[in-house]
């Protein structure tokens, strides 16, 4: 090596010593590889047998469970280790959702009887197209829905259309006079005809400004045509204060308004002639005073010798004449005119759109009606009138103006002919007295 000799040593290896720690090799690694196999496949068999198996019967019975609407069914729970666990805390959830399902079943078969039997009318309604049109509305420029429906009154019942009736209970079908809850809806815009689409008019701006309730009273129609007096509630079911779903009463209250009606015609009427009174007839001058029922005619009245009749004859023959003056007065002046006794025996009355010439000719009818009934009527006094009135064509003098230029005409006629008049009534009175006398009570 580098150039100087070297001994080399060769030794011979025993090839059969080579071939048996060859095959001791071989031997103790498959020996390894079947004894992990060995091991694999037992984990795996005791796997399957003590999990896989328990989670597959787990899963279908989970399955089979959530395909029964009654949830009966339960885990089967077997062993004491967490899958048995599982399954315990499982069936005690199912159990929970059992009973919250028995009691939400019970809850709604009392909404729903509550809601069939409700004496008042129920409605279960979707507003949500209305709000989508509303803001069509919106995005075209409409600032004022009001002012949009006074433009355009026709759209409120377009409006109603719109509704999505989702369900109404037995009541409303017996106040409306339908047969069946499909001939109702399918006839729904009846029920807004004419005035009642006021009262639809108001829901639709509440929905507009975003109300989540409503309060309103109007009128509704049924199928048949009759009307109704109605009051109307609804408020928005879910939180969210969306429209998707409102409920809506409606309670007939008919009876009510008519009641009111009476009792008001009552307060605003005197009781001994049958005409309005000082109340209503100062209620009408504010209606009137406006001038939109331009031209407006006014006759002021007095009952001549009043105080002579009361005091010679009695009371009796005081009211006698002014009954007799209502009577004359309710025929001879229309029914657009208001007719009122404002004291003891004054009376006046408004003539609204009357042109001066149809009041001269309603003052003759007047004179001609008041000579009709003294030469018919049974009573022995004389019914005379003195009679002063006002006229304006436009707004160039209040009603209060016209009402004292009539009483000024009035007094004027009075002083001309009521002293002659009263004198001849005193006299007549005491004739008749005496002619009702017997001689027996001149004796006495």
């Amino acid at each position: 090596m580098n150039g100087q000799q070297s001994l080399v040593l060769s030794l011979p290896f025993p090839e059969d010593l080579l071939t048996r720690r060859r095959n001791i090799i071989i031997l103790g690694f498959s020996g390894m590889i079947f004894a992990f196999l060995l091991l694999l496949s037992a984990t795996f068999f005791l796997l399957q047998r003590l999990v896989l198996d328990r989670l597959i019967r787990m899963a279908t019975s989970l399955k089979n469970i959530s395909a029964s609407p009654q949830l009966d069914e339960r885990l089967q729970v077997e062993g004491s280790d967490e899958i048995t666990d599982v399954s315990l805390h499982i069936n005690s959830l199912l159990d929970s959702v059992n009973e919250a399902q028995d009691l939400l079943s019970l809850s709604e078969i009392r909404y729903r009887t509550i809601f069939e039997r409700s004496p008042i009318s129920l409605w279960e309604e979707d507003f949500s197209v209305i709000r989508e049109r509303l803001a069509e509305l919106r995005e075209e420029g409409v600032d004022s829905i009001d002012a949009f429906f006074d433009k355009f009154p026709e759209a409120v019942l377009e409006f109603s259309r719109l509704r999505r009736v989702m369900d109404i209970n037995q009541k409303t079908l017996e106040i409306l006079g339908a047969g069946s809850k499909e001939e109702l809806l399918e006839n729904l815009p009846l029920i807004y005809q004419k005035d009642g689409s006021q009262l639809m008019k108001e829901e639709i701006i509440a929905i507009a400004n975003g109300e989540e309730s409503f309060e309103g009273e109007g009128i509704n129609y049924t199928l048949d045509g009759r009307r109704l007096y109605v009051s109307v509630r609804w408020t928005i079911v879910r939180e969210s204060g969306r429209y998707e779903r409102v409920l809506l009463s409606v309670e007939d209250i008919t009876g009510r308004k008519d009641l009111e009606d009476r009792l008001r015609v009552m307060s605003f009427c005197d009781a001994l002639t049958g005409l309005s009174n000082r109340a209503l007839f100062e209620e009408e001058i504010t209606r009137l005073e406006s001038g939109r029922f331009d031209p407006l005619g006014l006759v002021s009245l007095d009952v001549d010798g009043l105080k002579i009749a009361n005091d010679y004859a009695g009371h009796s023959a005081g009211d006698e004449l002014l009954g007799r003056t209502g009577k004359v007065l309710k025929k001879v002046f229309r029914e657009s005119d208001v007719i009122a006794r404002i004291g003891g025996d004054e009376f006046a009355m408004l003539l609204p759109q009357c042109d001066l010439e149809g009041l001269k000719k309603i003052l003759e009818r007047l004179q001609e009606e008041l000579t009709l009934e003294n030469e018919n009527s049974p009573c022995s006094i004389p019914l005379s009138l003195s009679v002063g009135w006002a006229w304006r064509e436009s707004r160039e003098s209040t009603i209060a103006e016209m009402l004292a230029s009539a009483d000024q005409r009035m007094y004027h006629r009075k002083r001309e002919a009521g002293g002659e008049y009263r004198k001849r009534l005193r006299e007549n009175i005491e004739k008749n007295a005496g002619r009702e006398n017997s001689p027996e009570e001149e004796k006495r």
